[in-house]
């Protein structure tokens, strides 16, 4: 019996190695898609700087895994990113009504509404992650609300992975009290 729970035991340290290393890969390829939204608002170009923010890094084994992925984003942005950049109004900017906070990944308008975005780098999801998201862009609408941006009804959850990326666009249904 005690064998059979160390075992258990050590099952689940090898779970717990594997989410730090899928949190630790979600961190990376969120700065990477911060900086090209960055890049496209600003007008600035830092695509050789990636390259050598990848070349420099200590958790090179972990970026390298990602670099598919923000490369499958880049594309994917810079075929959109001239009709969209004008409509983006904020990209991880806090919000906050002192009992509720959080970070948007991405805010745009569209017919003069707010849209929020979040970025998800899951591998495999389900539809029991889809909810928890769905649950955490309301309270993001909910944020932009409480802070005199109108918004519309509609969410998006962005799923940036090895298969490139996929708009989720969903209506908000506002199943969770804030107040």
């Amino acid at each position: 019996y005690f064998n059979n729970t160390e075992i258990q035991y050590d099952k689940l340290m090898k779970n717990n190695e594997l989410f730090k290393k899928a949190t630790e890969r979600g961190k990376i390829i969120h700065e990477f898609i911060s900086r090209i939204l960055y890049d496209a608002i600003f007008q600035t170009e830092n695509r050789k700087d990636y390259k050598t923010i990848i070349k420099n890094s200590k958790k090179i084994s972990t970026i390298k895994e990602s670099l598919k992925i923000i490369e499958l984003f880049y594309n994917f942005f810079n075929r959109i990113k001239n009709d969209f950049i004008k409509s983006i109004i904020m990209f991880e900017i806090p919000l906050s009504d002192g009992k509720v906070c959080g970070t948007p990944d991405l805010i745009y308008y569209e017919n003069n509404k707010a849209i929020v975005v979040d970025f998800k780098t899951w591998k495999y999801f389900n539809a029991e992650k889809i909810n928890k998201a769905k649950i955490q862009i309301t309270a993001y609408n909910y944020l932009l609300e409480k802070n005199n941006i109108f918004t519309s009804n509609i969410g998006e959850i962005w799923i940036i992975n090895e298969n490139g990326v996929n708009i989720n666009r969903f209506i908000l249904v506002i199943l969770v009290k804030f107040e």
